[in-house]
């Protein structure tokens, strides 16, 4: 009986010390979904937390898988037929779509996709969609059975006179997730500050895959809506008037450097080709199929540029060598590597 009980504990003691970063992602995921044409430091900052969140909780979702599922098929084995089957099919379901939730993120996350990361969004998206209600579910049946195991004091046992209360966990949780963030952005501003090369910065591929353009074959074309579809060589680029703006560029996985930035600005581009309405928007699009859609208000910042070089260098192959998009707040997801068209949409 005393091996259950504690079994059972270390089940709540794990949602628990869960429910802080669960709460924080789907309160981030479900902010990003609503206003997903957000391009300011709001919208970075809620990807940084989504994704923090997911990273952190990880372990504990297996942990929790693993305790959970395990007491589950015990006391499915002891009910037998008299089991509630429609309990038994919301773990399941809540065990599938968890997996599935969280495999999605991972592959978008390690960027295991070199088509895009189109599919594995909506798989994200979805598999969020059906498991929200049944983690809602779970909480509402456990939570309450978790804070009273750990008030009776249970499953935290006195190690050396020191008793971590649930207070305890809470703290111990949000100042984690609030230290790695601080301990990968601290890392990365060092490592750019520390190194006399502007290219050595993070390299994170979050979307698309990598690529390596030849400079000679290499053509950005400029097209969608309007009158003269343009298209330009790396050569015809060089040879432009470049502009250049010193702004951060901002990783929604902690890092942050201060560059400046060398470029030809995309509304030279796009005012060249004529636009046959009032601009609704421009999709910029990589060689690696990759592409992001931004506003006329981000298109026509200063700053926003089709950009060739780092502080005066060309960029590095694996930072978007020959050309890459730049714009100010907007998060390095969206400045598209290895650019190779930009679509015009407009009103029609």
């Amino acid at each position: 009986m005393k091996t259950r009980r504690l079994r059972r504990s270390s089940n709540n003691l794990l949602g628990l010390l869960l429910l802080p970063l669960l709460v924080l992602s789907l309160a981030t995921g479900f902010a990003i979904w609503l206003f997903a044409a957000l391009d300011a430091a709001v919208s970075m900052a809620l990807i940084f937390f989504h994704a923090y969140a997911g990273l952190l909780s990880l372990p504990i979702v297996l942990a929790k898988l693993f305790s959970g599922v395990a007491a589950w098929r015990r006391r499915a084995a002891m009910e037998g037929s008299r089991g509630s089957y429609s309990r038994h099919a919301l773990t399941m379901g809540l065990v599938v779509f968890t997996l599935s939730l969280y495999g999605s993120g991972i592959m978008m996350y390690a960027n295991f996709t070199p088509g895009g990361n189109a599919v594995y969004k909506q798989i994200h998206l979805w598999s969020a969609i059906l498991a929200a209600p049944l983690i809602t579910h779970h909480l509402y049946l456990y939570l309450r059975q978790a804070v009273e195991v750990i008030d009776h004091g249970i499953a935290v046992r006195r190690t050396a006179g020191v008793r971590l209360t649930r207070g305890g966990f809470l703290y111990l949780s949000v100042a984690g997730l609030v230290a790695w963030g601080g301990f990968r952005g601290m890392a990365g501003f060092l490592e750019s500050a520390g190194s006399e090369d502007p290219n050595d910065f993070p390299v994170t591929l979050t979307a698309g895959g990598a690529d390596s353009p030849d400079p000679e074959t290499w053509r950005l074309l400029v097209s969608g809506d309007v009158e003269e579809p343009l298209e330009f060589s790396f050569d015809d680029l060089r040879g432009a008037s470049l502009e250049r703006s010193t702004y951060s560029l901002d990783c929604v996985i902690g890092w942050s450097v201060v560059r400046e930035w060398g470029g030809v600005p995309v509304m030279d581009f796009i005012r060249r080709t004529r636009p046959r309405g009032e601009i609704l928007s421009a999709v910029f699009r990589s060689t690696t199929g990759y592409e992001v859609v931004l506003t006329p208000e981000v298109l026509e910042k200063a700053g926003t540029m089709v950009t060739l070089e780092v502080e005066g260098l060309p960029l590095s192959p694996e930072h978007g060598f020959p050309a890459r998009l730049m714009a100010p707040d907007v998060i390095g997801e969206k400045c598209v590597k290895w650019l190779a068209e930009i679509e015009i949409v407009t009103e029609s």
